[in-house]
């Protein structure tokens, strides 16, 4: 996640002319427009992803919770078959 806002960041810096390869304070440089456009999609596509692992991680918790809980039933009714 942190990788993530640091790219934003860059990209921030980029737009703001900060960061933009030439640029001096008194000439910025003109916006690379198609990098910067690149690196949004990669970062939009970055942050898709991780949202996608981390919707994963929560439905496979809830469904290993489910998991666990209709296997303690099977325990107790296995325990009380045996007696």
């Amino acid at each position: 996640m942190e990788t993530l806002r640091g790219s934003i960041r860059q990209l921030r810096g980029v737009i703001d002319g900060v960061r933009r390869p030439g640029a001096t304070p008194t000439n910025p440089a003109a916006i690379p427009a198609r990098e910067i456009a690149a690196e949004i999609a990669l970062v939009a596509d970055s942050i898709e992803e991780a949202s996608l692992e981390a919707r994963f991680r929560e439905t496979e918790q809830l469904r290993l919770a489910v998991a666990q809980r209709e296997l303690s039933e099977v325990r107790a009714r296995f325990a009380a078959t045996l007696g």
